[in-house]
């Protein structure tokens, strides 16, 4: 639910600079609201559509996967087309490190914004929805080299070449090298702007481009928080599940519609997410034990090499997620704690007075 908030408030913004590029007077209030919150109903209205044939039948799975797909390459062209115009404008070093370097920007707020970023990065899709979904559609064993093909190119793959060309397209168009820093104030919005000058998108259709690419992020994310939420609330009630139920369930984030009027970044669900990575590990312990279980997935455990590199690879992961939620904890709570009790006596006579 508080994942959704910034998703409409994304979709709103992009639609708003869409509405501006048509000539809508951007210095009207009552302009703005109407167009955001009447592209956040529309918004709406296509995800309930989407997601309620999702809960409904094999169909339903299909036409819904079939959005999301289409959103993905939406986006994938968006961002490959801003980083093809400015490739003269690409240090190919600085790229390489960015890859292969771990670094945390200066600045304050920074190390929740990373880390806040890594348990987003990590979160529903992975630990609830890919797994729920494979159980939706009836895939087991036989549909194990189908599964880990699909996993590598429906999320893994997009994953890794969306925010790539996210970070490359932001970089050649927004970040100034000769003033050495990072904008912090930033707006999604001004992003797309700043990609009117390109020549090769010619004048406005940069910010269309770009637009058209965050609505489509933010259609395919607001999508999947309504199935998880679908399907979660009825295992968190423990109710038996039916397609009512579901569709029920989809409506509770619905509330999200309203991030249309807030102004973006929201601060919510960057600190929603660095509290969920403090909570990752216990997920990974999980996945680590069950993975090596033979009480519990039998054979599925597997043997030799194969299983070797698979705990590896557990291990490394819930080494970086305990990492990071320890740094989490340290710097949001421990540290905390000295400020507090320093800012306590001042408070207290504030208050007295």
């Amino acid at each position: 639910m508080i994942w959704h908030f910034p998703q409409y408030g994304l979709a709103g913004a992009a639609v708003w600079d869409l509405a501006d590029i048509a000539g809508v007077p951007r210095e009207s209030k009552a302009a703005e609201y109407i167009v955001k919150f009447a592209a956040g109903i529309l918004i709406l209205g296509l995800n309930i559509f989407t997601t309620w044939n999702y809960g409904s039948r094999a169909k339903g799975i299909k036409l819904y996967e079939g959005f999301i797909r289409w959103v993905i390459r939406i986006v994938i062209i968006s961002f490959a087309a801003v980083v093809i115009a400015t490739i003269p404008r690409i240090d190919f070093g600085a790229l390489f490190r960015g890859f292969c370097v771990p670094r945390i920007p200066e600045g304050e707020g920074t190390v929740t914004l990373m880390l806040g970023a890594f348990g987003a990065a990590v979160g529903i899709n992975m630990t609830f929805l890919y797994p729920y979904s494979l159980l939706a559609k009836g895939w087991g064993k036989n549909h194990k080299g189908l599964s880990r093909w699909d996993l590598f190119s429906s999320m893994f793959l997009p994953f890794v070449l969306v925010t790539s060309l996210v970070i490359i397209a932001m970089a050649n168009t927004v970040y100034n090298p000769d003033l050495g820093t990072v904008r912090t104030d930033l707006k999604p919005v001004d992003a797309a702007k700043a990609l009117a000058a390109i020549e090769f998108l010619g004048g406005s259709w940069g910010r269309i481009i770009f637009d058209l690419g965050f609505m489509g992020m933010a259609c395919g994310a607001i999508s999947t928080h309504m199935v998880v939420c679908g399907f979660t609330f009825c295992e968190m009630f423990g109710l038996e599940y039916t397609p009512k139920r579901y569709r029920l369930f989809t409506l509770v984030p619905a509330i999200g519609i309203l991030g249309v009027a807030f102004p973006s970044p929201l601060w919510m669900p960057v600190a929603a997410s660095a509290i969920c990575l403090t909570m990752l590990p216990i997920a990974y312990i999980a996945f680590l034990i069950m993975n090596n279980k033979k009480s519990y997935i039998g054979d599925a455990t597997g043997k030799g090499l194969t299983r070797a590199v698979l705990n590896i690879v557990l291990i490394i992961a819930m080494a970086a997620a305990t990492i990071g939620s320890v740094v989490k904890i340290k710097k949001g709570v421990i540290d905390q704690i000295p400020k507090l009790f320093a800012n306590s006596a001042p408070t207290t006579q504030i208050a007295e007075d």
